[in-house]
């Protein structure tokens, strides 16, 4: 073969390797630009909101921001059992260190007798032989049939394990109790049926303030 042909067969072959690397740059950049699919989670934000997960690193997207409603409420310290709370500034307190009782000051005690309307919210201490809120609640409706039980929801009260639930033999209306143990005391956060005009938002940020500070 001369050396004219040699030649010509070199070029096509670097043509070629040139087009067999450049067809692997190209394909090697678009697959790193292909974007992933996230997975369909989705995380609750503590406005109520969800938001699902996003970008590159498929990281949850961030909550909306929420003002602090409670930052300028009233603050109930009970040094018996070592909590506090915060209540709205509209709000007064009544009872003792066992039995703490919210009073409503948009209505009167005669009004909330005639039209039997209760406390909005009232915390109950008291002794307890369970070791978990769990135990409690199991052992607490252990003689009732399962359509008869509360459904209950695990929640964080005073940063220790609680939960959340209404009873669905009660007299109706909006009432919910929150509950926790800790020390073999029961903390219970008894919302009133008669409160159906207040947002669920109003107690679940209530008791969301309490803490245990000893």
């Amino acid at each position: 073969m001369n050396q004219k042909g040699i030649s010509s067969i070199t070029i096509i072959l670097i043509i070629v390797g040139i087009l067999v690397i450049a067809g692997g740059i190209w394909a090697w950049q678009s697959q790193k630009e292909k974007p992933v699919a996230c997975t369909q989670d989705t995380k609750l934000c503590p406005d109520g909101s969800y938001v699902s997960r996003t970008g590159p690193n498929c990281e949850f997207a961030a909550c909306p921001e929420t003002k602090d409603e409670t930052a300028n409420w009233k603050t109930y310290k009970n040094k018996e059992y070592g909590f506090e709370i915060r209540y709205p500034n509209d709000w007064l307190i009544e009872g003792n260190q066992d039995s703490v009782y919210f009073k409503r000051t948009d209505i009167s005690q005669e009004e909330m007798e005639r039209m039997e309307i209760g406390y909005p919210l009232s915390i109950l201490v008291e002794n307890t032989s369970a070791e978990s809120i769990f135990d409690w609640f199991e052992n607490s409706f252990s003689d009732r049939p399962q359509n008869l039980k509360p459904e209950k929801h695990s929640i964080t009260i005073g940063g220790i394990n609680g939960i959340r639930y209404s009873d669905p033999i009660s007299m109706g209306g909006c009432d919910e109790t929150f509950a926790t143990i800790k020390n073999r005391k029961l903390f219970r956060f008894l919302r009133h049926g008669s409160t159906c005009n207040y947002s669920n938002e109003l107690f679940t940020n209530i008791v969301s303030t309490f803490k245990f500070v000893k």
